[in-house]
């Protein structure tokens, strides 16, 4: 299905233009799309599934995913391949829903940096942090740094699940 992107998905490294395929049943982001959700519900928001309203369902299913993107590079990494940068856009992706949702909130790529201020549960230093993968998507550091971004996420997102489930 042919949607267009949305001004707020707006981002060079993920859309190169105002049109996008999107196949919401592929097995990778690369072939689904990336931020299928967010493109779904803006162009036909009745019929959209809402990921961010409901973490519990959706999050773990990226944090899975993740685990498989990940060994993926590990390898590529490992093996000094120079086309990496697919993968890591995967992984950037997986991540960036994963804040997002875990906030509660859709994706916002456009203004990413006064987004991320609007965010409550982040990372330390997530600014900088992202920032610094965005420029190099397909450097190892980069890698090294985007697996910890999501490790810390997953943690704070899952302490504040148990905090939730405390205070019933």
């Amino acid at each position: 299905m042919e949607i267009t992107v949305p001004e707020c998905l707006m981002h060079p490294l993920f859309f190169s233009g105002r049109k996008q395929q999107i196949d919401p049943g592929a097995d990778s982001l690369e072939n689904r799309g990336f931020f299928p959700y967010e493109l779904i519900y803006a162009s036909v928001p009745q019929n959209a599934e809402t990921p961010w309203q409901d973490g519990k369902r959706y999050i773990p299913q990226y944090l899975e995913y993740w685990k498989g993107v990940k060994s993926m590079l590990e390898g590529q990494f490992r093996q000094r391949e120079k086309h990496t940068k697919t993968g890591m856009l995967e992984g950037i992706a997986v991540f960036i829903s994963i804040l997002f949702w875990s906030n509660r909130k859709p994706v916002v790529l456009k203004g990413l940096d006064k987004e991320l201020g609007r965010l409550e549960t982040v990372p330390v230093n997530i600014g900088e942090r992202l920032c610094f993968i965005l420029n190099r998507p397909g450097s190892y550091p980069s890698f090294c740094q985007l697996s910890e971004l999501i490790d810390e996420q997953h943690k704070h997102w899952a302490g504040k699940q148990a905090k939730v489930k405390w205070q019933k």
